[in-house]
């Protein structure tokens, strides 16, 4: 996710992964906790969306893996639907 957020940005990712993983705000919140990610990292740009530093994505993988049964699912479905982007890493 780091190198894919250097191609397309950090906020593209994140709302990639939300929408693959099936997570709210919210949720993703809890995970990057979960997944080790500290708390005070996680904060949200002037225009509101929602931003974590780019070399920290790395915490939501565990973090998923943490918080939810079908975690592999979830990040397949990410994989899947960003193959695109990741083909040119």
């Amino acid at each position: 996710m780091r190198d894919l957020s250097i191609r397309v940005g950090v906020i593209a990712v994140l709302r990639e992964f939300l929408h693959a993983a099936r997570l709210s705000e919210r949720d993703l919140e809890r995970v990057y906790a979960a997944g080790g990610g500290a708390p005070a990292t996680l904060g949200r740009t002037a225009e509101g969306q929602l931003m974590v530093p780019a070399i920290a994505l790395h915490h939501l993988v565990p973090g998923l893996r943490r918080e939810t049964n079908d975690a592999r699912a979830r990040l397949t479905d990410y994989l899947v639907a960003n193959f695109h982007e990741i083909v040119f890493l």
